[in-house]
């Protein structure tokens, strides 16, 4: 009877147990769930580049300061922060012939500068290109790394510019951070490309990166306008350089670094949205004060009301913001 009343215990217990184990995991669970509400997909993300005339970045704004209009008409910032963020950059370097010798190891150089003086947590895809484009490195941070690689790489072919920046755009709208940028290293206009001018223009406007470019002028053919990596640049919100030695072409990733760093990130929802797949246009303002001498503003031009465009822009609100 003393056994019978032991193992009757013993299987209470184990019951007990069993149907609190489901509460617990529950509970378990609870602050992860909690957690999850502050990620917002449903804003536009803007970068804002501000600087002065003389083209010095210029922070200590507030979101005061700022007022966006889509199509002319104002819109509620809900998203701001000036934090120093890292950021997913992708980097697109031409190999094609016309990059042999002293021109490709100062640019390899000058890359691999800016590599190690970006944000520490920054992470990187580089694309190379010449007949055609190909996915070299993804997700590194090590500058030294970097310029190995391409030096190993003989510069041979033409110059599928254009099929190049739309890979490089793929691989940066992949990262894991949300302030994204490309930077694109070439000497010449694109001859080798399957993607047309105008394709291209589009799919930059809708992955809302903002396009560096380092133009290497001494090989640039006599045009009447300017190259279409420039224009790509002005577009997204970019800038672009045109480094004639080494030191220039320093010079410019440098300034790169230093934006990317100092930049604005704005971000709102749109009134009474409709995905028609029109463009809607961007303007970023600063309002004037005695304090703040006459600022220049840069960011894109705007955005394709497509289905799911929020989703790719993956704005999060959190604790950072004011």
């Amino acid at each position: 009877m003393k056994h019978f009343s032991r193992a009757l215990l013993l299987f209470v217990l184990l019951l007990s147990a069993l149907s609190a184990a489901p509460a617990q995991n529950l509970s378990a669970r609870a602050p992860r769930e909690a957690d999850s509400v502050n990620v917002r997909t449903d804003l536009v993300s803007v970068t804002v580049t501000v600087t002065d005339r003389e083209g010095r970045h210029f922070p200590g704004l507030r979101r005061e300061a700022f007022t966006l209009y889509e199509d002319d008409v104002a819109q509620e910032i809900v998203h701001f922060s000036a934090e120093d963020r890292p950021a997913s950059i992708g980097i697109v370097f031409d190999l094609s012939a016309s990059m042999k010798g002293a021109k490709l190891r100062r640019s390899a150089e000058a890359l691999a500068h800016f590599v190690r003086t970006t944000h520490r947590d920054d992470e990187f895809s580089l694309v190379t290109f010449n007949d055609q484009a190909e996915v070299l490195m993804d997700s590194i941070r090590d500058g030294d790394t970097l310029l190995t690689r391409i030096s190993s790489v003989l510069p041979r072919g033409n110059t599928a510019l254009y099929d190049a920046i739309a890979l490089g755009l793929r691989q940066v709208t992949r990262g894991a951070h949300q302030k994204r940028a490309l930077i694109v290293i070439t000497d010449g206009d694109d001859n080798h490309s399957r993607l047309s001018e105008g394709r291209l223009r589009r799919l930059s406007q809708e992955a809302g990166v903002p396009v560096y470019g380092i133009i290497i002028r001494d090989l640039l053919p006599d045009r009447s306008g300017p190259p279409p990596l420039e224009e790509l640049s002005e577009i997204t919100g970019g800038r672009s350089f045109f480094p004639g030695d080494g030191e220039e072409m320093t010079e410019a990733f440098e300034q790169i670094a230093l934006e990317l760093r100092h930049q604005y990130s704005i971000g709102y929802a749109p009134a009474n949205f409709v995905a028609d797949g029109k463009w809607r246009r961007l303007k970023v303002r600063i309002a004037r004060s005695s304090e703040t001498p006459r600022l220049l503003v840069r960011s894109r031009q705007g955005y394709y009301a497509v289905p799911g465009v929020f989703a790719r822009q993956r704005t999060e609100t959190d604790g950072n913001d004011e």
